[in-house]
């Protein structure tokens, strides 16, 4: 199906696996884009066939025996910092921002700091969601890791932490190479998320991460995402070409799947924060939340 714009009035999902629109949008401003079941050719990248640890794993994180430190960025008064534990056992920094039965695990491009996901954090926390953001291992306050590139891990063990504090659904929500990171995860964790949310996803193995990326890319391993996904990414995005974005759309294996293009400005978290657009993605974000929480 060629784009086409979306109209003023709300339009009802549809939830028949062909992977159409249910965004509320003003004419023009957000784009209906191609995203059916259908097979499309496989990922560029391939995998290292590295398995070490399981983030399938459910177990709560060992108490910390030492205080996390505060955290030391603007927004972040109202932030409780942690430690906790990757699927791998790695110790990681992050900070807790909101409460509720909703856990949302905000998965940062890569190296960017966790300060940079507090406007996203902020933004969820206060409308009754529990957000997790972190450090990623080997970087910002986490700890050094003997597997580097064992993103998804990280993102594996935020799910066990927020189970443990006894959120019902989990949502994870990624930004460029945070969006491959938790894509792979998804496919591992057990019991699974509720739902993906990718905002500009680096799709292809490796992709704009500033040192090494473990596991397989998100084009290898959305065959195997079954649950809810939400993509969104900007038609001008000079990191992540539209034509990726609707790959990886047609590569997800869940039937229940969205694309939403943006037509200009910055990507990842800049959609919901300095576009023109913001209020649209943040519309088209607390929809898709509200959906897969039930």
């Amino acid at each position: 199906m060629a784009d086409g714009t979306i109209g003023a009035e709300p339009v009802p999902n549809d939830r028949t696996g062909t992977g159409r629109w249910w965004v509320i949008a003003s004419v023009g401003a957000l784009v209906l884009a191609a995203c059916s079941s259908a097979s499309a050719p496989g990922s560029s990248g391939v995998s290292t066939g590295a398995t070490s640890g399981s983030p399938g794993a459910t177990q709560s994180s060992p108490a910390a025996t030492v205080t996390a430190p505060a955290l030391d960025c603007e927004g972040g008064a109202n932030a409780r910092a942690i430690w906790f534990r990757a699927a791998d056992g790695t110790r990681l920094y992050g900070a807790i921002i909101g409460s509720g039965r909703v856990g949302v695990v905000v998965a940062n491009d890569v190296p960017h700091p966790l300060c940079e996901t507090l406007t996203v954090a902020r933004f969820l926390g206060g409308r009754g969601n529990r957000v997790l953001v972190f450090d990623y291992r080997d970087r910002g306050n986490s700890d050094a890791s003997d597997a580097p590139g064992r993103l998804d891990q990280d993102v594996a063990g935020a799910v066990d932490e927020l189970r443990s504090r006894g959120v019902a659904r989990v949502i994870l929500l990624g930004s460029y190479a945070g969006v491959a990171a938790a894509v792979v995860a998804a496919t591992e964790i057990d019991p699974p998320v509720d739902g993906v949310i990718g905002i500009s996803p680096a799709a292809v193995r490796g992709q704009w991460v500033e040192g090494p990326f473990g596991p397989i890319g998100a084009f290898r391993a959305a065959p195997r995402l079954r649950v809810p996904a939400l993509y969104i990414t900007v038609r001008s995005d000079r990191y992540v070409p539209l034509g990726e974005a609707r790959q990886l759309c047609r590569l997800t294996a869940s039937p229940d799947k969205d694309l939403v293009v943006i037509p200009s400005g910055s990507g990842g978290f800049d959609t919901i924060d300095f576009s023109s657009y913001e209020g649209r993605v943040r519309d088209a974000i607390l929809s898709f939340v509200r959906h897969v929480a039930g």
